[in-house]
């Protein structure tokens, strides 16, 4: 009988709950096998990663436990997806105040394999670094990643910064945990739009970079 994605994604969060690294990478070796594509390894890992976060907040496991899981998940992370950086590109990509960059990582190695250059600009970047880091730039397009709800609403500050600073032509697409549970988030801010994964992430970029996916 085939396992259900319920199943293995119950199986996964058990793993990580339990601090159990090795049993973990076996796990994900044991799905990677199975030619599953990259796309529905971030849904399992962004999904579990969720429901750790919800069960925080409900006060039913502790946040060793949150910073552990994500420590397996990020060594995960670096071992399948690889990130590749080019200067010069039309496309930014940071974390606002964050420094848990896994979202990011996955998005950078879909974007690489996707023949997309882009910038990894920096981490856990405060709104006025990240201006400093826009000017003089050839960046069209701004990706950014959060973690948590106060990173999500930093993003309305650098957006008015933007603005202020002559950068207003630059598009801004935002992602992570605070847009998915809000759907209202990303106009409050100022974003121009939302990806969802790392799927959407590469429509946007062509979408705002004015690029078919014939020319790519």
């Amino acid at each position: 009988m085939t396992e259900s994605h319920k199943d293995i994604k119950n199986r996964i969060l058990d793993t990580l709950l339990e601090a159990d690294h090795d049993g973990f990478f076996s796990l994900m070796n044991q799905i990677s096998d199975k030619d599953r594509h990259s796309l529905e390894i971030e849904e399992l890992l962004t999904h579990v990663l969720d429901k750790i976060g919800s069960l925080w907040e409900e006060g039913s496991v502790s946040l060793a436990q949150i910073y552990i899981a994500g420590n397996i998940v990020e060594e995960y992370v670096d071992e399948r997806f690889q990130t590749r950086s080019i200067e010069d590109s039309h496309v930014g990509f940071i974390t606002l105040l964050d420094h848990h960059i896994l979202g990011l990582k996955i998005v950078s190695s879909y974007l690489n394999f996707k023949k997309i250059p882009h910038q990894l600009l920096g981490f856990g970047l405060e709104p006025e670094e990240v201006i400093s880091k826009l000017q003089g730039s050839n960046i069209k397009v701004l990706l950014i990643s959060t973690l948590m709800y106060p990173s999500a609403l930093k993003v309305k500050e650098l957006k008015q910064l933007m603005d202020r600073s002559g950068l207003d032509h630059i598009k801004i697409v935002v992602g992570g945990a605070p847009f998915r549970l809000d759907s209202t988030l990303c106009r409050e801010v100022g974003a121009d739009g939302y990806a969802k994964n790392a799927q959407s992430t590469y429509d946007m970029v062509l979408k705002y970079l004015n690029v078919s996916k014939e020319k790519v």
